[in-house]
């Protein structure tokens, strides 16, 4: 977008794993990534849960 970049990241994860730690995590991860390779930081990243694997 013309306002910076924007990304949505889809995901699944397995039950039991507390979501919005894992989320965090990969935000920030995806953050530090871009920021470090490009110096350019991202202006939003979007965690969508797309599906919970019961084992």
């Amino acid at each position: 977008k013309d306002d910076g970049i924007h990304i949505d990241v889809y995901c699944s994860i397995k039950h039991g794993i507390k979501i919005a730690k894992v989320a965090s995590k990969i935000q920030t991860s995806i953050f530090n990534s871009i920021k470090t390779m490009t110096a350019i930081e991202p202006k939003e990243i979007n965690i969508h849960i797309m599906h919970i694997t019961i084992e």
